[in-house]
């Protein structure tokens, strides 16, 4: 389970940083050409040729193998709300990185998903503490019986 808590911390880290980057690479973008339906395709190829997007680009797909990997390890229910943990570090290294108006009422909604997130991983803690219980067994009736034999 630590295996799966450090690949799960190193993609988080990995996502937060291509987030940051993507943003910090396509806001540079949009000052120098500015996205309409008309200039969709120059704007991508220049998309392409920044070296702050492909950065980001590339810290995405480590997020995504590493992913990958936590879910080859653990349920989906539980690796997917630990990934949330990087909407609380993408909110805060925007605002000290970026410089984005980072409110109350964003870092309250953060502070809600970081609550979640605790949640579930107490969850999965617990689970591993509670006792197996017995399995019933439940006697067909008869008029469910498929041959019709009783």
């Amino acid at each position: 389970m630590i295996k799966t808590l450090i690949v799960l911390f190193i993609a988080v880290l990995a996502g937060t940083t291509g987030d940051l980057m993507l943003s910090r690479g396509m806001r540079a973008l949009n000052q120098e050409i500015h996205f309409t339906l008309n200039n969709w395709f120059p704007f991508f190829v220049r998309a392409f040729q920044s070296g702050t997007v492909w950065l980001g680009i590339g810290s995405m797909a480590v997020f995504f193998f590493l992913y990958l990997v936590a879910l080859s390890r653990a349920e989906v229910s539980f690796v997917l709300p630990l990934t949330a943990v990087s909407y609380i570090l993408t909110a805060i290294f925007a605002r000290y990185f970026l410089h984005e108006n980072v409110n109350w009422i964003r870092m309250t909604g953060t502070i809600l998903i970081f609550t979640g997130v605790v949640m579930v991983a107490l969850s999965t803690k617990s689970a591993k503490l509670l006792p197996q219980t017995e399995k019933t067994n439940i006697a067909v009736s008869s008029s469910s019986n498929p041959h019709g034999n009783q």
